[in-house]
């Protein structure tokens, strides 16, 4: 008897560096007492988001701290770290994520964000520079000598020989 499955097979996100956009912030349990903090990216023009979870701590060096200046692309200013930050205020923000593949409860290969980069700088165009085309200068060329060809004989004294064992 064959069997086979009926859904089709689903490609999985390659491993490697995406560019990506925040699409959406949650936190869990709730907003005004968040434990784990959610950030959902879009990548590309996949259909499926992913997400990383992160602990709600927002002290420097931590976590979330990090990884929201590094979509930000600076620091957090003296005003931001006093009043607070609005995390919601990053969605729709750019940046690149590098996918990996980890195990899921189920044993099942998924991909995931394994590290969130800055958006790369767009390449500053560099101005023209004018030249004027300058008359060629007479570069003096080197002479080279030439050697007639002729075979050139080595006295047989000069080649050393090598005593070969006798046979017996």
């Amino acid at each position: 008897m064959l069997i086979k499955s009926n859904s089709p097979k689903k490609s999985m996100l390659s491993e490697g560096n995406y560019g990506a956009k925040v699409s959406s912030i949650e936190c869990k349990p709730d907003e005004a007492n968040p434990k784990k903090i959610f950030i959902s990216f879009k990548i590309g023009n996949e259909k499926a988001e992913l997400v990383k979870q992160l602990p709600a701590s927002f002290e420097s060096g931590t976590m979330l701290r990090k990884d929201v200046e590094t979509i930000l692309a600076r620091p957090l200013t003296e005003a931001e770290e006093v009043n607070g930050f609005d995390l919601n205020s990053l969605i729709g923000k750019e940046c690149q994520v590098v996918v990996m593949h980890k195990a899921s409860a189920g044993g099942k290969k998924v991909p995931a964000v394994g590290l969130i980069l800055p958006k790369p700088a767009a390449a500053v165009p560099q101005p023209a520079v004018a030249t004027v085309p300058q008359p060629a200068a007479a570069v003096p060329q080197p002479a080279v000598a030439t050697i007639p060809e002729q075979a050139v004989a080595v006295p047989q004294a000069a080649v050393p020989t090598v005593p070969q064992p006798a046979v017996a």
